[in-house]
């Protein structure tokens, strides 16, 4: 739990409680204020001790949805008609194919979506080393629900499409730049 529950968890800021300890703060005054803060980290069986951790709202999400997902693993692992498979297995009434060949799908090119995300997350970072007129211009001819064309950029600031074009192709100069 934490030392000084209005600061930040760290190791600086923690200290482990005994069984005893947990349950006496568990029924101070303090406790009204605190409760929420904690959550559930780990409990092996019935009658054995708990772990219980103090922590903010995003690392109790987190810690729920892990329990969640080790609560369901047990259960399933507790099923009569339960039986682990191995990936490469071969199925019954399958022609001999397993479970490999039956989930691959052949639609996706997995090469090509990492691809796709790194092309992504790089202009991503280029967008945000641009200066704020260059995301402006990016926005409004590539980005924008209402994309305008040269003209209708250069009516919009009052000078020429030629202007305009320079304007884009300097910003997207950079922008390439940016991504290399």
């Amino acid at each position: 739990m934490k030392i000084d529950p209005k600061l930040p968890g760290g190791k600086e800021n923690y200290k482990i409680v005994k069984p005893r300890e947990f349950y006496d703060f568990s029924n101070s005054p303090e406790w009204d204020g605190r409760k929420n803060d904690f959550v559930l980290l780990y409990s092996c069986s019935e009658g054995d001790n708990s772990i219980f951790i103090e922590c903010d709202d995003e690392e109790k999400k987190l810690i729920r949805s892990q329990n969640h997902r080790i609560d369901y693993l047990k259960m399933v692992h507790q099923m009569k008609n339960y039986r682990e498979v191995s990936i490469d297995e071969t199925i019954k009434d399958t022609n001999g194919a397993s479970l490999t060949d039956i989930l691959e799908d052949e639609s996706i090119n997995v090469e090509m979506e990492v691809e796709m995300k790194d092309q992504i997350r790089r202009l991503r970072e280029a967008l945000k080393k641009l200066d704020e007129k260059e995301k402006y211009i990016i926005d409004m001819f590539y980005l924008n629900d209402d994309t305008v064309s040269e003209r209708e950029y250069g009516r919009m600031h009052g000078f020429s499409h030629k202007k305009a074009h320079r304007e884009k192709v300097k910003a997207l100069d950079k922008l390439r730049m940016y991504m290399q």
